[in-house]
């Protein structure tokens, strides 16, 4: 107490006035602190969220172009497929090219040689190109 009476004394207030002051003041430095402590804590946790959704999305990133590259492998075995039905047809295959591709189609949704219309049977029915064999 004698403390505050000569702060009191020396800066000319009375000392309730000195220990209010004194109160805010050490409240003040209290709540900067806290709030300089919470900030970067936030940071902290702001900084790893970032980098588990970084993390995140180079690993799905990864994933998607591996599927893409599956289904561009995919595309271009197809692409072959109708292209060579097409452009160089299996003997014994029919002479139009739109019987040719629907036939490849239909192998490709899954139906079996002995389940294909006669035009599409390798061996079997080789169409005039007229649309007589369809």
């Amino acid at each position: 107490m004698a403390l505050v009476k000569t702060i009191a004394r020396f800066v000319g207030l009375r000392p309730w006035v000195v220990i209010t002051a004194g109160l805010v003041v050490l409240l003040a430095a209290g709540t900067i602190g806290k709030c300089t402590y919470d900030r970067q804590v936030i940071a902290d946790h702001v900084s790893q969220a970032n980098n588990q959704t970084l993390s995140r999305t180079i690993e799905t990133n990864d994933e998607a172009a591996s599927e893409q590259l599956a289904d561009h492998d995919r595309l271009s075995i197809l692409q072959r497929n109708y292209d060579d039905a097409l452009h160089d047809p299996p003997a014994g295959s029919s002479l139009d090219p739109r019987i040719r591709i629907d036939c490849q189609r239909l192998r490709h949704a899954g139906y079996g040689e002995t389940d294909l219309p006669a035009p599409c049977r390798y061996g079997g029915g080789r169409g005039t190109g007229t649309g007589a064999d369809r």
